[in-house]
């Protein structure tokens, strides 16, 4: 007589919570393991007495972060396979749906038992790790607490989704590779399609986030959680994929109150989702086989793609990915029938429409110029180095954008010999919606273009010779803070040592320094074709200077959460190199008033 009184079954969980003691045993010694490794880890790269609770607190947050989510995800996969393994073969279903208790207890009790075995281990390290901490003397409360509420959910999370996928397979294998996939796939997807369309467009090197990697629980987690002045930022993504995990586990359950005994052994249990599952599988695989063997062969020889040798690939590939899936998921070599022909015909029409609509261009994509308006600040890195204009510059903006219009103008450029210049210019957009917008050129330049007042070359020269773009590169602009410096200085000329050290207050003389030959003409103009200043090979110096940087005014964003934040203590190391020719008389005095020359 089956029961029907409890939702919960204690002789089915103690005999499944024994049978799989080495698992959940294993498991916690090794998450033991690494939480005695993270106190080793607090130990080391703090000395001792000068350890905080801030300090235990963020690490106590990078297990959430980092370890948490993947570990729930590894550990809720090969949980769920030897729990809802009876699923997978014929006797083994009808066995365990005869024993005397409904399919509704059957399920939570399993549910509970899977939860139990994940989450022990996954606290094992979180207790070991608290235990070890207060007895150094450092106990964090707060730190815990979140902590232990990022575990629980994670959990919640991926059991959610491995359940899921267990209710959707009938073979062990394809039930482990299903819920591997389930929380990859989409974000898989985004970067195999991005690869793909990147090619067709002159001077984009990704596409904007289509926040398709959202969809994947792990990747999501991964990128959102993030421990930042000892705070662990994301916990709302958190919650809302703890809460998508219980809706996953209610789905599951109906499920299994539908699915039937002779699903066992099938690739896919539930026949309207064989399409879906085929479809999006060879969808993804066409077009990576295909961006994957173009790229192998490099048959066009160029940086872009030749549209008819594309759908060449494109044919070859989805025939292959689709048949191949096809066969796997019906289990059978049995699929070059005319029932399957309509179907290989309709993915492959679409991914080839698809791909001419690409080529086309009918969005404008590679010649998108923003509005100046929507243009908060932009950083510009190129031949000259690395440069920001902010909220103070938006005349600077303006210009910038009218080079950059000329330039999607012009179209793609190819060098004619290996003597021409190539101009690197890579802009990034930071936009009033929050979004960042990515350009990169590589632009060859011909000299004989200067004296035309329209073209690429004399609007770039024109830029970068403005007097305030120019105190840009050498990054002494109002916005940047000197905090420290080393110099390393190389040239013909008796000098103290190669190497320098400056002090702050000696790096914001020298920037002053060169503000002071700047504004009195002392610097030749910027050389957008052999990028250097020309001067005496026998007298010069070159100084390579590393900054620390306080960008009082830098826009930043953040790469877990994509939000772009204005913050006041960034500290940011910029790179600068440059040539001091005589005629940079304030500079060169200065060294000689420091001993860095003679």
């Amino acid at each position: 007589m089956r029961s029907t009184a409890s939702l919960f079954n204690k002789t089915l969980f103690k005999n499944d919570f024994k049978r799989l003691w080495p698992l959940w045993v294993v498991f916690s010694i090794i998450s033991a393991l690494i939480g005695i490794s993270f106190i080793y880890g607090l130990r080391n790269t703090y000395q001792p007495e000068k350890l905080t609770f801030l300090d235990t607190r963020s690490y106590y947050f990078e297990a959430a972060s980092g370890m948490g989510p993947i570990a729930a995800m590894a550990l809720s996969c090969i949980v769920t396979a030897a729990i809802w393994g009876f699923l997978c073969t014929g006797k083994s279903t009808v066995f365990f749906h005869s024993v005397p208790v409904t399919r509704t207890t059957m399920f939570f009790t399993n549910l509970v038992t899977s939860f139990v075995i994940v989450i022990i281990p996954l606290l094992t390290g979180w207790f070991v790790f608290t235990v070890g901490s207060a007895s150094m003397g450092l106990f964090d409360a707060h730190g815990m607490l979140i902590t232990l509420w990022a575990l629980i959910a994670e959990t919640v999370a991926m059991l959610g989704v491995a359940i899921l996928c267990a209710q959707l397979t009938g073979r062990l294998a394809a039930m482990v590779l299903l819920d591997l996939t389930a929380n990859v796939f989409f974000a898989v997807a985004e970067a195999v399609i991005t690869a793909f369309a990147v090619n067709f467009y002159y001077g984009v090197s990704s596409l904007d986030d289509i926040g398709l990697y959202m969809l994947s629980p792990v990747v999501a987690l991964v990128s959102k959680l993030t421990p930042k002045d000892a705070e662990l930022y994301g916990a709302g993504y958190l919650a809302v994929y703890c809460i998508v995990g219980l809706v996953l586990t209610v789905m599951a359950y109906f499920l299994y109150k539908i699915r039937k005994s002779e699903s066992a052994t099938e690739v896919i249990a539930f026949k309207p989702l064989k399409p879906i599952l085929l479809y999006s599988y060879a969808t993804v695989g066409t077009i990576f086989m295909t961006w994957l063997l173009y790229d192998l062969f490099n048959i066009s020889g160029s940086g872009t793609y030749d549209i008819r040798k594309l759908i060449v690939l494109l044919i070859i590939s989805g025939t292959l990915m689709y048949f191949v899936g096809r066969m796997i998921i019906d289990r059978t070599i049995k699929v070059f029938t005319l029932k399957y022909f309509f179907g290989y015909c309709a993915m492959l029409a679409w991914l080839i429409i698809g791909t001419v609509v690409i080529a086309l261009d009918p969005f404008r994509v590679e010649w998108w110029v923003p509005e100046k308006e929507n243009v908060t600040a932009v950083k510009i890195n190129s031949n000259m180095g690395e440069m920001f204009l902010g909220e103070n510059d938006d005349g600077l903006i303006g210009d910038l954008l009218e080079v950059h219009k000329v330039l999607a103008g012009e179209g793609e450029r190819h060098a004619a010999n290996d003597e021409v210049t190539e101009f690197y210019l890579d802009l990034t957009y930071y936009m009033t919606d929050g979004r960042l917008k990515v350009r990169e050129y590589r632009v060859p330049i011909y000299e004989e273009n200067l004296d035309n007042t329209d073209s690429v070359e004399s609007r770039l020269d024109h830029f970068f010779n403005l007097e305030p773009v120019r105190e840009k590169s050498f990054h002494i602009g109002k916005e940047f803070v000197f905090e420290s410096a080393w110099i390393y200085v190389s040239h013909d000329l008796e000098s103290v040592g190669d190497e320098t050290d400056l002090t702050a207050s000696e790096g914001i003389r020298l920037k002053e320094a060169i503000l002071e030959d700047l504004r009195a003409g002392n610097i030749p103009p910027t050389d957008i074709f052999d990028n250097a200043i020309s001067v005496d090979e026998d007298e010069f110096i070159t100084i390579d200077l590393c900054d620390m940087l306080n960008h009082g005014q830098r826009y930043i964003r953040d790469s877990y959460s994509g939000h772009i934040y204005e913050v006041d203590d960034s500290r940011y190391g910029v790179y600068h190199s440059f040539t001091v020719p005589d005629s940079m008389t304030a500079t060169r005095a200065y060294l000689k008033e420091i001993g860095v020359i003679e």
